[in-house]
């Protein structure tokens, strides 16, 4: 059986991780990166000396992605904290399993703060001195909860209450969306399999449904707000022939349905204030 720690305490992943654990009857605990943050550096090295000996797989899924972060802020919670961890914990001569996760848009975004401090984290893992640190980059995750007012779904579902037009940049970003559930069976499956213990430093997951972000929103416009106009501002710099995709090709995909079915499901929710 299983032994695990899951940092993230309010991290949306982890409501559906700790569903697949009940499922496989796994022993948990469910750390706090804000906690853990408070600490001194001093502090942090005794805990997590400390478990190494209750747990025998470590997982990362809470990241702070505001924007109004500070870099500095962003790169301590998002990639200090979890290296420092595995630096520390990977010392002790017991097998451990360390999962940290990242984006899929890890060497393409690298203007965003929170992307960068992720892809500092899947390099980190990369460098594959540290055996059984895997790095699951992943697309796009939608769930249960609306997505935050500083992201384009989150902006979007403004819209669509308020019955507003909207408008959309960089309209040629493709685009793949997978359900927590989804994904957090994936993440569970892959620590139950035979080859768990020989994964590759850092791998990608998708899904079988990609879509153009322009595409996505004109469909959830006219299904949810046909009155509104939708804009279209390419002042970013996207010209009208390139498409924005990701910098590495997915190592799982996931059978997922189209990207519209998914997201105006989870939208019509969203919007009656019911979960899903």
């Amino acid at each position: 059986m299983k032994r695990i720690a899951l940092v993230g305490k309010d991290s949306k992943l982890s409501s559906y991780m700790l569903g697949q654990f009940a499922l496989h009857q796994w022993e948990h605990e469910v750390l706090s990166l804000r906690k853990l943050s408070t600490m001194t550096s001093e502090e942090r090295s005794a805990f997590w000396d400390s478990s190494r000996h209750k747990f025998d797989t470590f997982i990362f899924a809470a990241a702070v992605i505001d924007p109004s972060s500070s870099k500095k802020t962003l790169n301590f919670l998002n990639f200090e904290i979890p290296t420092h961890a595995i630096e520390i914990m990977w010392r002790a001569n017991e097998p451990k399993q360390f999962l940290t996760l990242g984006s899929a848009l890890e060497g393409v975004a690298t203007e965003n703060p929170y992307i960068a401090s992720k892809h500092r984290l899947g390099v980190r893992a990369s460098d594959g001195d540290i055996e059984g640190w895997t790095h699951i980059r992943t697309h796009t995750l939608v769930g249960r909860t609306p997505p935050p007012k500083h992201m384009m779904l989150g902006q979007l579902l403004e819209a669509l209450r308020s019955k507003t037009d909207f408008t959309i940049h960089g309209t040629k970003q493709m685009r793949e969306y997978i359900h927590y559930d989804q994904f957090a069976a994936f993440v569970t499956d892959v620590l139950d399999g035979p080859d768990a213990r020989n994964l590759p430093p850092t791998l990608q997951v998708g899904g079988t449904e990609k879509t153009l972000v322009a595409d996505l929103v004109k469909g959830l416009m006219v299904k949810f707000n046909p009155e509104s106009r939708l804009h279209v501002d390419e002042s970013l710099g996207w010209s009208s022939d390139q498409t924005v995709q990701t910098a590495a090709v997915n190592d799982f995909t996931l059978q997922t349905p189209k990207a519209l079915d998914l997201v105006g499901l989870l939208a019509k929710n969203w919007l009656a204030g019911r979960s899903s």
